[in-house]
């Protein structure tokens, strides 16, 4: 048996940062476990770089095709999806050596071993990886998630494709049919609607992206469905069955109308399950359900020296950078001693649409229901920003919560969403007014003043009402 101070099991974005940093704090005897002989994890390979690939490319695409309404005489060239495809897993290849030959790098040089293998637990402190065992004082479980599939009656026989394989298709599908309502499904939807396939998305609930802001998600919905995306809402699928080549699906609504939606392909993005077997967690006396290893806000799992992060913990957000979140906090609690607690609630996130939407601290529900008092929510139209007018990008709107005059969160759909976002998660974390935000400097002609205008918008309002003079200077200083 070999005697380790840390032993780290997954090598995906939480997993190695964590190796890494316990190292770089002093430990010297940490080993890395992974099934792969990469790190990186599904974010590098499988999730957020193809698929990030993929919007910006049905951008490129949309835009081209779009480039006479600013007087370009543009047109759009077939789609070659077997070339898209192509490019996207070699820039996805390209990134995942370079990272991992660097990063693999950097921890062999400060002392840290790494093998390739399964991890089995023999006891809460040992490890078994093939048929060597390791014994460590500190444990972190990091082996993320995979695709769920959900069980439908016959969608084994037709055949269907993942986030994963999905670059393995031969040709643009003529029609695509996409299972599910989560930003995944509604991101891949808008990206292959716009390289050209008729798409249609089958969503369980009574609107996409359920957890979201109902007004801006409304609009977003209407967007998608204006540019020719076909959005079955409140439908499930009881069988399927292909007819010549075509792919048959037999969906009933919740109100008892039954339907078929043909299409050459289908995606199932569904959502995602934590890699747990295997692991004989019982063995390590460490609890989990199906949505993942059970942690409290310090990340310890039942046993107090064995931590879970990323995605295999049942945590609420599955995001890469939540997982780095985490990563820093066991890194915290674990080598400095420190009894640092994880914050999700308003955790900063970003859907990839076009526009995109993006959200951080908490919407007007939970402010209510947190108890904050003098709640006002302030609305402002990316219409009325010049820079939004000349990218002829000019639907959604920005929304922030505001609560005493101090900033408590921010939905916003537009344009550049998730760049815009940023200030207003630095302002909720160091507690900035509306008018602190209102009375920064935002250079012009940015989509970011944006931020100004709904801020100085909120000020005037509170200026009218309660006669405050900060609030009145404010208003008199703006223009908006």
């Amino acid at each position: 048996m070999i005697n380790k101070e840390l032993i780290v099991i997954g090598a995906g974005t939480s997993g190695y940062i964590v190796a890494i940093g316990a190292l770089r704090l002093g430990w010297r005897e940490v080993l890395l476990v992974d099934k792969h002989e990469y790190i990186g994890g599904a974010a590098l390979h499988t999730n957020c770089v193809p698929s990030k690939s993929l919007l910006h490319i049905s951008q490129v695409a949309h835009t081209a095709r779009t480039g006479t309404q600013y007087g370009l005489d543009t047109h759009l060239l077939n789609v070659d999806f077997a070339k898209i495809s192509h490019y996207i897993q070699k820039q996805t290849l390209d990134i995942a050596e370079k990272e991992t030959r660097e990063t693999l790098e950097a921890f062999r040089q400060l002392g840290g071993k790494m093998v390739q293998g399964k991890a089995r637990f023999i006891n809460s402190h040992v490890v078994q990886v093939d048929q060597q065992e390791y014994h460590a004082k500190n444990i972190v479980i990091a082996t993320g998630a995979r695709p769920w599939y959900p069980d439908i009656k016959g969608i084994d026989k037709i055949g269907y494709v993942t986030n994963e394989n999905i670059w393995q298709i031969p040709s643009l599908p003529e029609k695509l049919t996409i299972l599910g309502g989560r930003p995944s499904a509604i991101e891949f939807a808008q990206a292959f609607s716009r390289l050209g396939s008729r798409v249609a998305l089958v969503v369980g609930h009574d609107s996409i992206l359920p957890q979201e802001d109902p007004e801006l998600v409304k609009e977003l919905q209407d967007l998608l469905i204006n540019s020719g995306i076909e959005i079955y809402v409140n439908t499930t699928v009881q069988d399927c069955y292909t007819q010549g080549k075509r792919k048959i699906l037999d969906c009933q609504h919740d109100h008892g109308e039954n339907f078929l939606v043909e299409s050459d392909e289908v995606l199932i993005l569904e959502g995602r399950r934590p890699n747990l077997e295997g692991l004989a967690l019982e063995n390590a006396g460490v609890h989990y359900l199906n949505s993942g290893i059970q942690v409290n806000d310090l990340l310890l799992t039942t046993q107090k020296h064995i931590y879970a992060v990323g995605d295999v913990a049942a945590t609420p957000y599955k995001l890469t950078h939540a997982a780095e979140y985490q990563a820093n906090v066991v890194i915290s609690n674990m080598v400095l001693n420190t009894t640092t607690k994880t914050q999700f609630q308003g955790f900063p996130y970003v859907i990839f649409t076009d526009p995109e939407y993006a959200h951080t601290g908490l919407n007007e529900q939970q402010a209510k229901s947190t108890g904050y008092s003098n709640i006002e929510v302030t609305r402002f139209d990316f219409k009325d920003i010049d820079s939004a007018k000349i990218k002829l990008s000019t639907n959604g709107r920005i929304k922030i919560i505001s609560s005493n005059n101090k900033i408590i969160g921010a939905t916003i759909l537009g344009p550049d969403a998730g760049n815009i976002l940023s200030e207003w998660s630095l302002a909720i974390k160091v507690g900035a007014s509306v008018a602190d935000v209102a009375s920064t400097i935002h250079p012009y002609p940015l989509l970011a003043q944006v931020n100004r205008r709904v801020a100085n918008k909120c000020l005037q309002h509170n200026a009218s009402g309660k006669g405050n003079r900060a609030a009145w200077v404010q208003r008199v200083l703006s223009w908006s």
